[in-house]
């Protein structure tokens, strides 16, 4: 099962369940509830590493569709914890799923293999690719739209099924705030599907 980065466990920890639909979901580092909290102040570093990128996600998209010609991205995310700060990007890309890692300060491919073949995922995972493939909009859309609607910069987005059916999820920075918002591509003329339960249920696969 391809792991989530970093900024997914931070954010199971601080962002609350409720059992109803609502509005996107927020973690504020800076309040009250949450000072002197570690994964809190891990957050915040995380923000201020992002923050200082060269480049958006939307670009690492583009990096890694013109390196692996036809491919299509399936997730991504921002890793500001090691000494170089870098996206780590997973596609899919003929019969298998490539890792490429780039730095976020020079826009260079500091790796790109291959992970393993689609044929090796679990069932969820293969189901998911399958339903991605005959998606009407890619995650570079959803992450556009969820932009928009979150007034901030994405920081991690993949693929996610609730209910039995695709959705994109994506992680936005706005200000000092994180904002999960999930994307149906099925609905996207009326806009993203929110769900504040998603949240804190999201998988550890692609």
């Amino acid at each position: 099962m391809i792991a989530r980065r970093s900024i997914y466990l931070l954010l199971a920890l601080l962002l609350q369940l409720h059992p109803t639909s609502a509005a996107v979901q927020s973690a504020r580092p800076g309040s009250d509830s949450a000072n002197d909290s570690p994964a809190s102040n891990s957050i915040e570093q995380e923000i201020h590493a992002f923050k200082g990128a060269a480049f958006s996600i939307q670009e690492a998209t583009k990096i890694v569709e013109e390196h692996l010609a036809g491919a299509k991205v399936v997730d991504l995310s921002f890793d500001g914890q090691g000494a170089v700060p870098y996206f780590n990007v997973k596609a899919c890309h003929g019969d298998n799923i490539w890792d490429v890692v780039i730095d976020t300060s020079t826009r260079q491919i500091i790796r790109a293999n291959i992970l393993m073949p689609i044929s090796q995922l679990d069932a969820e995972e293969k189901t998911r690719i399958a339903e991605f493939k005959r998606s009407r909009i890619d995650l570079s859309d959803a992450i556009a739209v969820a932009e928009q609607y979150g007034f901030g910069s994405a920081i991690s987005a993949g693929l996610d099924r609730v209910d039995g059916r695709l959705i994109f999820r994506v992680v936005v920075v706005s200000g000092s705030e994180l904002k999960d918002i999930s994307i149906d591509p099925n609905k996207e003329a009326g806009g993203p599907r929110r769900s504040a339960k998603a949240a804190s249920r999201h998988p550890g696969g692609i």
